[in-house]
């Protein structure tokens, strides 16, 4: 069985063009914002994704270097972290892929080769996954 998974999209994070003109920066929404609504919509009309992954806002997850920055998250799974994102299709397409694939790999490790190229290249972390009892036994 599937567990369902989050995947958490900055929503503060801006593209390095807009970081360096402050006009831009005080008047456009921000990039990860932009890419937050064009998930949310690709993973609506994706019947394999629709009711497996959660999307959720974050605020600013300290990776603004190398924004738009997401995580992607499941009990008993291993852990994303992916940044160097944007809202265009491409960038979308290989988050969703992604996704898809987090969310069928039962213990959340898709083959290497199988992750988009752009994920692959651009994943700050992956983090073994929470244990899930903790024992106070010494």
């Amino acid at each position: 069985m599937k567990n369902k998974a989050i995947l958490q999209i900055c929503s503060t994070c801006n593209s390095a063009a807009v970081k360096q003109n402050p006009e831009r920066l005080a008047t456009e929404c921000p990039e990860g914002e932009k890419l937050l609504g064009a998930v949310q919509s690709a993973v609506k009309a994706d019947a394999d994704l629709d009711g497996q992954l959660v999307i959720q806002a974050a605020r600013c997850m300290s990776s603004c270097k190398r924004s738009c920055v997401v995580a992607l998250l499941a009990k008993d799974k291993y852990q994303f972290v992916v940044g160097e994102l944007d809202s265009s299709a491409d960038r979308v397409d290989d988050l969703v892929a992604f996704a898809k694939s987090y969310v069928e790999a039962e213990d959340g490790l898709p083959q290497w080769r199988e992750r988009p190229q752009h994920i692959r290249k651009n994943t700050i972390a992956r983090l073994h996954p929470f244990p899930s009892e903790f024992s106070n036994d010494s």
